[in-house]
């Protein structure tokens, strides 16, 4: 009998532990999502900030990706359009932003755009359109990587032709 009473403790233990844990995170077993969707898109030869919708698709989970003008050639400039998440209690800072050889496993940093403020909560907003990004001169798939501090925050693939 003493093993099951040690068992039941046990499990009341883990039991409690869980729900302390639930209680301290908001009832969330899930990272939360810090940016909603990311669009790349290729520099538009009139150098004109397109419109449209660059929210979230709501029929789709988050987070979401598109990149528009793809496959890119050598010497195409791109930049992002970037959706924050609107369950943000606070602003997030962007630290760096890479593009990830899916062939060779290299990733290369990119310049971090000239003025680049934190985002707000629902924020849509632009990234590098004025300092655009020069797509790698060697062909293959890429991952173009968001960060936040050391957490990858949102990517999105794209190919180099």
């Amino acid at each position: 009998m003493r093993i099951g009473k040690m068992k039941w403790v046990f499990l009341l233990i883990v039991n409690i532990s869980i729900v302390l844990c639930l209680a301290y995170t908001g009832c969330s077993t899930q990272t939360s999502v810090l940016i909603d969707r990311i669009t790349v898109m290729k520099e538009p030869l009139d150098h004109l900030l397109p419109t449209g919708q660059f929210g979230t698709m709501p029929e789709k989970p988050v987070p979401q990706s598109t990149v528009v003008g793809s496959p890119y050639h050598p010497g195409d400039r791109i930049f992002i359009i970037l959706a924050v998440s609107k369950n943000l209690k606070d602003e997030i800072t962007l630290s760096r932003f890479t593009f990830y050889n899916q062939e060779t496993k290299e990733e290369i940093d990119l310049p971090i755009p000239e003025g680049l403020e934190p985002f707000k909560p629902g924020q849509i907003s632009d990234v590098a359109f004025n300092d655009s990004w020069t797509v790698p001169d060697e062909p293959g798939n890429y991952e173009l990587r968001v960060y936040a501090g050391e957490q990858k925050v949102i990517s999105a693939t794209f190919a180099v032709e």
